[in-house]
């Protein structure tokens, strides 16, 4: 991983994290393939790596709904059938794809938070 790390381009912070979590990302990929443990332990370890993912999803989709309906069950309801439906052809961008659009938006909107933090 740290290989491919190297290549990329960008600031020295940049470069900090991909290095920290490059490292992370070898040794979790170490060891969830190391024939050490057996064969059932990688099943063991995806369908826990799997549940992490849903359950954080479930979360933060029951977060993100209770905020914006403000107690209205139409609301609610018609945002609900609209995330589960949006939630397959976002699912097929891909993830690095999906993290080169969601990550510049996030960093502007994380800009405008902390301008209105100062502000206030």
């Amino acid at each position: 991983f740290k290989h491919m790390i190297k290549k990329e381009e960008g600031s020295l912070f940049e470069k900090i994290i991909a290095e920290t979590i490059g490292g992370i990302a070898q040794t979790v990929y170490d060891f969830a393939t190391s024939d050490t443990l057996g064969v059932g332990f990688k099943y063991i370890y995806g369908i826990v790596i799997l549940m992490a993912i849903f359950t954080t999803a479930i979360s933060e989709g029951y977060s993100f709904l209770e905020n914006v309906s403000k107690n209205n069950k139409k609301i609610y309801k018609n945002l609900n059938i609209i995330m589960c439906i949006l939630a397959v052809p976002i699912s097929l961008v891909g993830f690095a794809n999906l993290v080169n659009i969601v990550y510049p938006i996030f960093g502007v909107i994380g800009m405008i938070q902390i301008i209105y933090i100062l502000k206030n």
